[in-house]
């Protein structure tokens, strides 16, 4: 049977496109909070700090100590982790299984999506509980956010949760139907 075309599997379009989208962040983004490197360019090097300056982002500028003391954002460190030794691989193994139609990323594509979707769930649910920045968060010098910053994070984490979450789902099915099928392979083998 001949490969479809991605076009033709909108799903795996998405995940292609989902990948593609994520690997600059992982690398101009995710690898700095672990380790800026003195050879990158400063501009690379600065973008962590544009970035918080913009969105003020709890997470990046917690974890990096953009936004104060990093201990408090200490659990974001494995998260980090993942993304740059589990996460950015898979995005790789990803497209370019998706592009072949290969359906031995199926297994990975569902690691990936449940430890991704698992891992960012903590993150929305400390952009929620994030205060609004307000005179008394000023004052105190508590991390806050304005009402505009928060949307805007909200709307970039969330796909983190729902694309992962989805792709999870769609990958079980895929293995499941897989499973199902060498199961009564086995049972008509038997049978004979």
């Amino acid at each position: 049977m001949a490969a479809k075309s991605l076009i033709q599997r909108p799903l795996d379009l998405l995940y292609v496109c989902f990948f593609i989208c994520h690997i600059p962040a992982t690398v101009l983004l995710g690898i700095q909070a672990l380790y800026t490197a003195p050879w990158l360019p400063d501009l690379i090097t600065s973008l962590p700090n544009i970035y918080v300056e913009t969105y003020q982002d709890p997470l990046v500028g917690g974890a990096m100590g953009l936004l104060g003391s990093s201990s408090n954002y200490i659990w974001f460190y494995p998260f980090q982790l993942l993304e740059i030794f589990f996460q950015l691989p898979i995005f790789i193994l990803g497209i370019w299984g998706l592009l072949k139609d290969s359906k031995k990323v199926y297994i990975p594509l569902l690691a990936y999506g449940a430890s991704t979707a698992t891992a960012v769930l903590p993150c929305v649910v400390v952009l929620f509980s994030t205060p609004v920045t307000t005179a008394e968060t000023l004052a105190e010098k508590v991390v806050s956010v304005t009402a505009e910053q928060k949307l805007i994070l909200l709307a970039s984490y969330i796909p983190f949760v729902l694309i992962p979450f989805a792709m999870t789902i769609d990958m079980a099915l895929r293995v499941h139907k897989f499973v199902k099928l060498g199961l009564q392979a086995q049972h008509a083998a038997k049978s004979r």
